[in-house]
């Protein structure tokens, strides 16, 4: 069970990295906002498994489909402060929304980069409308969902989080070694 909240977190993490570094001049603070951005989101999410485990318990947080808004919901400070899950709903969507352009802009970039291609503008249409089409596809309801991400999500990213981008990288390496080795 570790093994697939890990591939939850951390293989996303693989994915920018794949994007990030293009678009940033300096390798310092390219590096520091990257572990600076992962250490305050590590901590925000150790934040609320721990609020979750200690208010709603360990049971009850393990079978909930999304603890955290059940959690969120829970939240009552006097008579004032309400119905804080609606702000948690909020910020669930604009973090999905950013996370999904992120994958998006990865795949636009990297698909007109192997195509060669001067302009990506040209692949935001019709990956888009492959994108919707399969989000109407691959998940067509929550039980399949979680089934395919209890059956299948691990060996997935696994393979797409780090045995690809590994491969990648040993690749670059022996050709380096290669391309330097011809030059001599």
């Amino acid at each position: 069970m570790s093994l697939f909240y890990l591939s939850l977190l951390l293989f996303f993490f693989i994915v920018l990295l794949t994007v990030f570094p293009a678009h940033v001049a300096e390798p310092d603070q390219r590096n520091r906002a990257f572990f600076t951005g992962s250490l305050i989101g590590g901590g925000i999410m150790i934040i609320i498994l721990l609020l979750g485990i200690l208010v709603l318990g360990n049971t009850y947080t393990q079978i909930a489909l999304y603890p955290s808004y059940e959690l969120a919901r829970r939240i009552e400070v006097a008579d004032f402060l309400k119905n804080i899950e609606v702000i948690m709903a909020i910020m669930w969507f604009l973090s999905l929304y950013f996370k999904t352009s992120l994958y998006y802009y990865a795949t636009v970039s990297g698909l007109t980069q192997i195509l060669k291609l001067k302009n990506y503008r040209i692949l935001t249409l019709p990956l888009g409308i492959i994108a919707v089409t399969f989000s109407l596809i691959v998940y067509p309801s929550i039980p399949y969902e979680q089934t395919w991400d209890r059956d299948t999500w691990i060996s997935y990213s696994l393979l797409f989080g780090l045995f690809y981008p590994l491969g990648l990288l040993i690749v670059g390496k022996i050709r380096v070694k290669h391309s330097a080795s011809l030059s001599k």
